[in-house]
């Protein structure tokens, strides 16, 4: 009688454990599908805002900060 007993927590945990495992999985595919949907726009370099903001720096010291926005403008216009 005693191993029927511990046969049976031993299915329950596995059980449970399979579920837990099971339930993580599918959070972590629901969070990649969130991240992917609000996603920042890719910057140079790699870097969304360091990479622009070395760029900016870089127009404002030669004097042609216009010409900065509007190549921003250009690369992240929606057109509707």
């Amino acid at each position: 009688m005693r191993e029927n007993i511990s046969e049976t927590w031993l299915v329950m945990i596995i059980v449970i454990l399979f579920t837990a495992i099971f339930a993580k999985v599918i959070q972590i595919k629901k969070r990649k599908e969130e991240k992917s949907i609000g996603r920042l726009p890719p910057g140079r370099r790699g870097w969304p805002l360091i990479g622009d903001s070395i760029n900016w720096y870089n127009a404002v010291a030669s004097s042609h900060p216009p010409q900065f926005v509007e190549e921003m403008v250009q690369r992240y216009l929606l057109v509707i």
